[in-house]
């Protein structure tokens, strides 16, 4: 039984491979968690899709919620109707968002109080694009879990269970 003379260097470069594959891997998954935990700034985050869409999931209230796209955004004065009606109204309507956004929204806002009115105002030319829809989605992704949409997420892409998985991909699907 015959030992090749550089089995032995063969080895220890193995073993310094996979030490430094361990490493890179535990780098990974470190920088990953950390970038995962940074989802309380979105408490801070005032403007853009981002912080509407934060306000409306966590905190937005009102007697009268309006939802829909930018139809929704630009045609509903909030205060003017508040004045008129006489009840709290909020506009939650965010330019380019189709149901989905909707589904989203009312399944957030249920779970902290009912509204005594929805209106919801459909475009239905913003459902009809998948490139669209997983675009659209990403934003709800920090609130999958607290909020029941897991199986939303499921149905529009079932490679998403692996990609959630990930901290950071849930704040930025572009990663």
């Amino acid at each position: 039984f015959l030992i090749p003379a550089n089995l032995f260097t063969q080895v220890s470069k193995m073993k310094k491979f996979i030490f430094k594959l361990i490493v890179f891997l535990a780098i990974i998954i470190c920088a990953d968690s950390l970038t995962g935990n940074l989802y309380y700034l979105y408490d801070y985050v005032k403007g853009g899709e981002i912080g509407k869409i934060h306000q409306v999931m966590t905190k937005a209230e009102g007697d009268i919620m309006i939802l829909g796209s930018s139809k929704a955004y630009h045609h509903f004065n909030s205060k003017i109707l508040s004045d008129e009606i006489g009840c709290k109204v909020y506009n939650a309507g965010i330019d380019g968002r189709g149901s989905l956004t909707e589904y989203c929204f009312i399944k957030g806002i249920f779970s902290r109080f009912y509204p005594k009115v929805i209106v919801i105002e459909l475009t239905p030319g913003y459902d009809i694009y998948k490139n669209w829809i997983d675009q659209s989605m990403n934003f709800f992704a920090p609130y999958k879990h607290k909020y029941g949409l897991d199986s939303l997420f499921l149905d529009i892409d079932p490679t998403n269970n692996i990609k959630m998985l990930s901290n950071a991909y849930q704040y930025n699907s572009s990663i």
